[in-house]
């Protein structure tokens, strides 16, 4: 009778342990990205002070995030989306639409606290050698016109516009086009984010104002207004490395 009781004894306890492992809390992941320009709400065609007396204004602004995971306070990767396409040019028309953010869910997020977030700029140098018909329609990397032939690399993010002089009526359009491997950029970013059986939203603001600033100032955008010339790839990479700065997480 007694190995009957322990041996019912141990068989619910087993139970127990296997049903309280089995069961972990999860919670989901809002990812929302608005875009801005110091401290207003970026919208297409807007102008907005940039420097020496010129305004600036935003026809497109899209780029790749990729490889996008989240670290935890053990050290612990949790990876969300390979690839997102961000495309401010389609959302950003009008001020109200500026404030409502390119969001990305993501489910069943193991519970616990997160300290940061990584993601890249670009395509690293294995998913840049692929090419547009190599996915199916539904990925953001099947779409032809964000791959350039004569780069051999897809467009990892694309800024146009026109600077205004109001002085001089001196107009002129600017175009910025980043790709190749030297341009590709990875970065992480401090998080503050508990997930315990609950909806957290990640806000990532990129302020296009910082995107272009260099030092103290900003690009000389009137004196070389375009470049998309993968033998000319500064202006590029300043562009890409501004994220470090000019990104804000929430």
């Amino acid at each position: 009778m007694k190995n009957t009781t322990l041996f019912t004894f141990i068989i619910s306890l087993t139970s127990l342990i296997l049903l309280s492992t089995g069961c972990k809390k999860e919670g989901s992941i809002n990812l929302n990205f608005n875009a801005v320009y110091g401290d207003e709400p970026l919208v297409m065609l807007e102008s907005y002070p940039y420097t020496d007396g010129d305004e600036i204004n935003f026809t497109v602004s899209d780029f790749f995030v990729s490889n996008v995971y989240l670290t935890d306070s053990d050290g612990s990767r949790v990876d969300l989306t390979d690839v997102e396409l961000i495309d401010f040019d389609a959302q950003n028309v009008t001020a109200a639409m500026a404030q409502t953010p390119i969001s990305f869910s993501f489910p069943s997020i193991e519970s616990a606290d997160y300290e940061s977030i990584t993601f890249s700029v670009g395509l690293d140098a294995e998913t840049n050698l692929t090419r547009p018909e190599d996915y199916t329609p539904e990925n953001p990397l099947s779409e032809n016109t964000r791959y350039w032939g004569p780069w051999e690399s897809y467009i990892f993010a694309r800024f146009q516009g026109n600077l205004i002089n109001p002085d001089l009526g001196d107009d002129i359009g600017w175009l910025f086009h980043t790709g190749k491997d030297d341009v590709f950029r990875t970065f992480t970013y401090p998080l503050d984010k508990s997930i315990d059986d609950n909806v957290v939203d990640i806000n990532i603001e990129i302020d296009h104002q910082e995107l272009f600033k260099v030092g103290d100032d900003y690009m000389d955008i009137r004196s070389k207004p375009t470049n998309h010339n993968p033998q000319d790839l500064e202006p590029l990479i300043i562009i890409t490395e501004n994220f470090s700065t000019a990104v804000t997480i929430d």
